[in-house]
């Protein structure tokens, strides 16, 4: 997690939207990233109403899982 100001900020938002009610049914995206992985974003989510399109926020979630896999030499 970051520090400071901008740690802060990311803390109080992400403890804001998981204690968040749904008073009824929420419609979700379903973004496929690659061929086995699909993203699933509640519609209300700031990156779903303010964030890239769906094929930028893809290619942004594909070259994170590829940071995390193991790489062959």
């Amino acid at each position: 997690m970051p520090r400071g100001r901008s740690g802060r900020a990311l803390t109080a938002w992400l403890t804001r939207d998981a204690s968040k009610e749904t008073g009824g049914p929420t419609t979700w995206r379903r973004i496929p990233v690659s061929r086995g992985v699909e993203l699933h974003l509640d519609a209300d989510h700031p990156l779903a109403r303010l964030g890239p399109d769906d094929h930028g926020l893809a290619e942004s979630v594909r070259q994170a899982l590829a940071k995390l896999l193991p790489h062959s030499p």
